[in-house]
């Protein structure tokens, strides 16, 4: 427990050295934030949960049981970056605060409820005000977050509703609200625990409504052009409405289910519709994309030293080329035509064995080992090509003392095919026509071409 803290405290010290100046507790799975009210004289807390990063399929998965001709459809992969989510939906208390109005043309009923009564871009300014206040980077949740948020994130469960196969224990619907909204937390969680993401009030996102597109997207943010290619906002609904997911309180059950999406004009204002916050994560580590200059790579027994290739497309070369001592050491045999000293470069060996050679190489590295400049690099042959661009970058490639001889025609086809010829001289001055398969071999050299020059490896 003591260690947890230790853990914590230096992760606060060194990861937010700013955090001292918020009003806030930090937890690692959520962090509750104090913003001061002004008017009631006092101060109003919120909390936020970390979502983990993680894919999930997002839409008309088999559990939702969405009708055919429903705008849930096509299911598709959606991965996702780590953020929070608020707990509840924003408060009229919260709202108040932040705002200095309450916007209900009711006046005050309950702080504790959900706000309402709120535009899409009122909530907007509330994410921009409320950031400003905190130091904290708020804004409306993506469609995907929502729904990957609603579903439990990692620790997703197939059902239907936020928490639940039956809406009434997890939500305030048609059937149980009393056509009112109610306070927040007035049902159970879902597994994130995050309360009324089924029901109560719905809750805008900042999407525009638009078809789902197949294939696996990461953090999709919904679309820009609608559905005839025109900029958002300048033809049907499928692009001048704003998502609102969750349902409220006047929606049966079989209406919002977690696939289900709803959506309204940017200036639609009622009693069923208001927002819960989302805020980037503020302990995540921006990724460093700088090239190392270096990277070592495992090659059978020994780590060969790649030096960095700074050019239009940089990557990465050996400086030493292989030698039958790697050659042995991946593949366990001599190559037929390359049986000296063990410190003598690779040759005569073809394509299609450097291609088996470079998987099984590999697969002995893990997959951090190809990571470079946030880009996960593959490993080949360098190409003539490539050894000039090295050459012209000034990375200087170390040349063995001595190279094997090999046959420069490269395959066992060329030298049939040579034989063949030489056969086919003495056959005709006795009368006899040999026909030489030349299309077979020409078809072969290209496919199993060897080398007759020392091979450097390269991760590109």
């Amino acid at each position: 427990m003591w260690k947890n803290c230790q853990i914590l405290f230096l992760l606060c010290l060194f990861t937010l050295p700013a955090l001292a100046m918020r009003d806030a507790s930090v937890n690692i799975s959520w962090i509750e934030i104090k913003v001061a009210d002004s008017i009631a004289g006092d101060s109003v807390s919120f909390r936020m949960r970390r979502v983990d990063n993680g894919s999930f399929v997002m839409g008309a998965t088999p559990e939702q049981r969405s009708d055919d001709d429903a705008i849930d459809h096509p299911s598709h992969y959606v991965s996702m970056s780590a953020y929070y989510i608020g707990e509840t939906e924003v408060t009229q208390q919260l709202w108040r605060a932040v705002m200095h109005y309450l916007p209900s043309p009711e006046g005050v009923a309950n702080l504790n409820a959900p706000v309402s009564w709120i535009t899409w871009k009122d909530a907007v300014l509330f994410t921009e005000r409320l950031s400003e206040i905190t130091g904290y980077s708020f804004h409306l949740p993506t469609e995907a977050q929502w729904e990957y948020a609603a579903r439990g994130g990692q620790k997703a469960q197939e059902v239907r509703f936020a928490g639940s196969n039956r809406a009434e224990d997890v939500g305030w619907v048609y059937s149980n609200s009393g056509n009112r909204a109610h306070e927040i937390k007035g049902k159970k969680a879902n597994v994130l625990g995050l309360y009324d993401m089924t029901g109560n009030v719905s809750e805008w996102c900042s999407d525009w409504i638009g078809p789902y597109r197949l294939g696996e997207q990461p953090d999709p943010t919904g679309p820009e052009t609608d559905s005839v290619g025109l900029p958002v906002g300048l033809n049907d609904y499928w692009s001048v409405e704003k998502v609102a997911r969750g349902g409220s309180w006047d929606n049966s059950a079989d209406n919002i289910h977690l696939s289900s999406r709803g959506h309204h004009p940017l200036e639609y204002a009622a009693n069923d519709c208001g927002l819960r916050l989302a805020m980037t994560d503020p302990f995540s580590v921006q990724e460093d994309n700088t090239l190392p200059k270096v990277k070592n790579f495992k090659v059978g027994k020994k780590k060969l030293k790649f030096r960095l290739v700074e050019a239009e497309k940089p990557f990465y070369i050996a400086e030493d080329a292989l030698t039958n001592a790697e050659w042995v050491a991946v593949l366990g045999k001599y190559n037929s035509e390359n049986i000296e000293a063990n410190k003598a470069a690779v040759t005569g060996v073809s394509r299609s064995r450097q291609e088996v050679f470079c998987e099984k190489v590999s697969r002995q590295n893990s997959y951090s080992d190809f990571l470079a400049g946030g880009s996960v690099m593959i490993l080949s042959v360098a190409s003539d090509e490539d050894m000039r661009i090295a050459e012209h970058a000034g990375v200087s490639l170390h040349i063995p003392k001595s190279v094997p001889k090999t046959d420069r025609q490269g395959s066992a086809y060329s030298r049939e095919r040579r034989q063949a010829k030489n056969i086919s001289v003495l056959a005709e001055l006795v009368g006899v026509r040999v026909q030489v398969p030349e299309d077979k071999v020409l078809e072969t050299l290209i496919e199993d071409k060897r080398n007759t020059t020392p091979l450097y490896l390269v991760l590109k």
